[in-house]
């Protein structure tokens, strides 16, 4: 009689954890369907459709911005993108004036070849999606998005080439503004260290509340040291942000040496900073690609639905068939030099756009 108590109570755990592994593996396949669902089939290059091209092109221009945000009211506190058709509604008069650096290589989407993207073989093992590698996209529409601010002159008269610019994504809300002035007033104010020349900007996207527009427009003016996208302004605009960032970066700053990217949350302790910085410039030559920042191993993917994470839900053209992301940097700060910048705003012409930002530049496109 025990025996048969034990061989029933064995055999109803292994129904109990065979349920549990299919419930599992049905929540999986649930949440793949839903993202091919909610993202669409993303087409692909194929020479042999005549036009194909120019149907990615539509479909980045509408399917691609609205998939990687809910909306596209700009609104704070709301997901949002500006459209071209609102693009060309915003009042670029109080625009802070801004010369080119003469070196600037930076070439609009609509010009990158697919000779001028650095290419990399696939390994079997990887967890990027195969779109990363087959550079199948045409993002033409991220040359719609252009600068309400440039800031003043921040980089044209920089002459030494131990330059390093400090680019800070802050927002539009009015306590950000506290919080810019905080930072010009502590490390956002050292001009030098370490025989290196420093610059600090203040990188940020746009809204509908005029006010908002009005004051950052004044803020502009005093400092010089804002740079304002064209593109929404919401947590999750944040990959957007970030691309404008270094498309800035390459055609307005090519003559820095290194671009520091960072949130208006870090403080930077320049001792440990510049040590780092000496130790690349011997290691390393103007013609690598020098990307450097904190790694963020077996980072868990989170898919629309999943409440344990939905903050971070994944947002993607493509599906991630791995349940982790691969290695990348975490999005708080990290540093490129000016050739991992260029190489970068090639490959964000040609792969997919995805959300959260980190994973994508750090983890997908690089």
């Amino acid at each position: 009689m025990r025996r048969w108590h034990v061989t029933f109570s064995i055999l109803l755990l292994v129904i109990i954890l065979t349920f549990i592994e299919l419930k599992k593996i049905y929540e999986i396949h649930k949440n793949r369907s839903e993202i091919r669902k909610h993202h669409g089939t993303p087409l692909r290059t194929d020479p042999s459709i005549p036009g194909d091209g120019e149907h990615i092109k539509r479909q980045n221009d509408t399917g691609g911005q609205s998939r990687l945000t809910e909306s596209f009211a700009v609104k704070l506190d709301e997901p949002a993108n500006l459209i071209p058709e609102q693009t060309a509604n915003i009042n670029k008069t109080q625009s802070s004036p801004n010369i080119a650096t003469p070196n600037s290589t930076y070439k609009e989407c609509a010009q990158v070849q697919i000779n001028d993207v650095p290419t990399v073989q696939r390994a079997k093992t990887s967890r990027v999606p195969v779109e990363f590698y087959d550079l199948s996209f045409h993002n033409y529409y991220l040359d719609d998005f252009e600068y309400v601010h440039l800031g003043k002159d921040v980089c044209s008269k920089v002459e030494t080439e131990k330059f390093i610019l400090f680019v800070v994504i802050t927002d539009t809300r009015e306590d950000a503004i506290a919080i810019r002035q905080f930072l010009r007033e502590t490390w956002g104010s050292v001009k030098a260290h370490s025989g290196w020349t420093i610059q600090t900007v203040y990188l940020m996207g746009s809204t509908n509340d005029t006010h908002r527009m009005a004051t950052i427009a004044d803020e502009s003016k005093k400092y010089g040291d804002i740079i304002q996208a064209s593109c929404g302004d919401a947590y999750r605009d944040m990959s957007l942000k970030v691309m404008m960032v270094l498309k800035w970066v390459e055609k307005y700053c090519a003559n820095a040496k290194y671009v520091f990217k960072g949130t208006h949350d870090i403080v930077v302790h320049f001792g440990r900073f510049f040590e780092k910085i000496n130790e690349l410039s011997k290691m390393t030559k103007d013609s690598d690609n020098v990307f450097w920042g904190c790694p963020v191993t077996n980072g868990y993917i989170s898919h629309h639905g999943d409440k344990r994470l939905q903050k971070w839900a994944q947002d993607s053209p493509v599906v991630w068939e791995s349940r982790l992301y691969p290695t990348y940097l975490e999005g708080s700060g990290f540093l490129m030099n000016m050739q991992a910048v260029k190489s970068v705003n090639r490959l964000y012409c040609r792969t997919p756009v995805t959300w959260p930002d980190d994973t994508h530049t750090s983890g997908g496109v690089y």
